[in-house]
């Protein structure tokens, strides 16, 4: 889930979500102007500067640039020629896939590291990386892990971390259930 409710009801309350902010991976006092909200079926609601004062949120974001980020967007899953989208829960036919991401270090210079974690579906994370691969700032990374088994279902999570081993938390892949299969290895 992407938020929890702190208080109210389903239809009244106030809820509490994580968010990243990678593109404000320098140093610094940001303040964010515009947001859009979405809920679970992607109802949306827009918010400017003056909605979000007018409901005493906090508008202002510090960030200490010393944490590498990762864009949410960017994570994929390929087949094995690493060009070909695998679809959120869909089948491969190929016993190799090929996960990519990307992100930004606030440091210039700091070489960063992609890991993933893939486990069978059913299968909680350890947050350990069964694979990684360095990679420059701003750049897209792949890791390509190969013999997986046949008929299984798959999720996965990813993270990015900087040559200090600072690292960026977990992201799941795919914005699904946890019990919802990110892809299956199926003949």
């Amino acid at each position: 889930s992407f938020s929890t409710r702190q208080s109210g009801d389903a239809f009244n309350g106030t809820y509490r979500c994580p968010m990243a902010w990678s593109q404000f991976a320098e140093a610094g006092t940001w303040t964010w102007n515009y947001a859009r909200a979405y809920d679970a079926i992607g109802n949306y609601r827009d918010y400017d500067l003056s909605a979000a004062q007018a409901n005493s949120w906090p508008t202002e974001i510090i960030s200490l640039g010393t944490s590498p980020a990762m864009y949410a967007a960017s994570l994929a899953q390929f087949r094995s020629n690493g060009s070909t989208t695998i679809a959120i829960g869909t089948v491969t036919t190929e016993n190799t896939v090929v996960f990519k991401g990307s992100g930004l270090d606030g440091d210039p210079g700091d070489e960063l590291r992609f890991e993933v974690e893939l486990r069978p579906l059913g299968t909680d994370f350890t947050n350990v990386a069964t694979a990684s691969v360095t990679f420059a700032s701003g750049a897209t990374a792949a890791i390509a892990l190969g013999n997986l088994t046949l008929g299984v279902s798959y999720h996965w999570q990813a993270r990015i971390c900087d040559q200090t081993n600072q690292c960026a938390p977990w992201m799941s892949f795919g914005r699904n259930a946890e019990n919802v299969a990110d892809f299956t290895v199926s003949p």
